[in-house]
């Protein structure tokens, strides 16, 4: 394989993985709709700091009801591990951007 096979595979990868991204979760959709999915996972989350909105995202979901993803919660480690690495990787990325939004919108309430 050559290098510009390999950087189309990782691109190709990276395009399918992003929508499953809690960063990217957090930044493209309204906090209207971010608010009813942490609800409808019954989470025990009632504010996310837009500053690192990713990882506050997902530890949301991990803090839902126990059973709501998996009668096997080992099964759930890996993705909810690799997406936490690649959240804080791309909250970091986008830190300026979401210091901006903290300090003009403040924290994104979840109101059940």
């Amino acid at each position: 394989m050559n290098i510009r096979t390999i950087a189309c595979t990782l691109l190709l990868a990276a395009s399918m993985l992003l929508p499953s991204c809690a960063t990217y979760t957090t930044l493209s959709n309204p906090d209207r709709k971010i608010a009813s999915q942490l609800h409808h996972d019954q989470t025990r989350c009632s504010v996310i700091p837009r500053v690192y909105s990713g990882l506050s995202y997902r530890f949301c979901t991990l803090h839902a009801e126990p059973g709501k993803f998996s009668r096997n919660p080992a099964s759930n480690l890996i993705p909810y591990a690799l997406d936490g690495v690649l959240s804080c990787i791309a909250d970091t990325v986008v830190l300026p951007y979401t210091i901006y939004l903290q300090i003009n919108q403040g924290s994104l309430v979840l109101s059940h």
